[in-house]
């Protein structure tokens, strides 16, 4: 047996012990997978794991101190994460409007993938038209091939944070931490369905009764008007109500 292994690891080294087992017994003789793993590790025959190489990525559209110009030109997305009181997992996505801060979407699941990231969006450029960006962290559903494709088909630019720098996504991550500390922290949710319309109630409300400091106390839905109708009556005059 010393003088077979050896012959056959060479002529096959990418058979284990398991598959040497089947050919010795085949065509030689009776022998246990444990006798031919001893073998094969006293005579260092042990086939040793293939290393893969991971597929490189195209680099990540980065385009720092980009900053929303008007309506419809740089939305951005993140998740957030909560549970039901029987502990079950619900992710949150939100997507926001930087120049308006209105919530466009704050849609609720247990689970998202690439595809219902893409709905989602769909959903939203039917009602509101695209933006022009779309800016969001390097979470595994918002860098798949699905949305690349979507986005592509749409003519939006993907733009993407740095990994480990939330802060090149502010305006989402202002928004989330209002919704987690005004919502997700003082609900329980009891199940699927009570989250999705508590959450739709929410993002009614922070759009049309919420005042935010940075548009002059303004809700976003009013904010927004405010733009569509400087913008329909004084033109010139909607470039001076630009805001950081």
């Amino acid at each position: 047996m010393k003088e077979i292994l050896p012959r056959l690891a060479c002529q096959a080294p990418w058979n284990g012990y398991r598959r040497l087992t089947d050919v010795v017994c085949a065509g030689y003789e009776h022998i246990c997978e444990e006798s031919v793993r001893r073998l094969m590790k006293l005579m260092n025959l042990t086939v040793k794991p293939r290393r893969r190489h991971r597929k490189r990525k195209a680099p990540l559209q980065i385009i720092p101190g980009l900053r929303s110009e008007r309506i419809n030109h740089v939305y951005c997305m993140d998740f957030m994460k909560d549970m039901t009181s029987d502990g079950r997992a619900l992710r949150v996505l939100s997507i926001v409007d930087e120049y308006t801060r209105e919530c466009v979407a704050l849609d609720v699941a247990r689970n998202f993938k690439a595809v219902d990231v893409v709905a989602v969006l769909e959903r939203i450029v039917g009602e509101r038209g695209r933006p022009v960006y779309l800016r969001s962290d390097n979470g595994p559903e918002f860098i798949a091939k699905e949305v690349a494709k979507w986005a592509d088909g749409k003519g939006v630019l993907l733009v993407r944070s740095e990994p480990a720098s939330p802060w090149q996504n502010p305006f989402n991550e202002s928004f989330n931490s209002k919704a987690r500390d005004e919502l997700l922290e003082r609900e329980q949710f009891g199940s699927l369905l009570e989250a999705k319309v508590l959450c739709e109630v929410y993002r009614w409300w922070y759009n049309n009764r919420r005042g935010h400091s940075m548009i002059g106390k303004m809700t976003p839905t009013s904010y927004a008007e405010k733009v569509r109708w400087t913008e329909r009556v004084q033109p010139s005059a909607a470039i001076g109500l630009q805001h950081v």
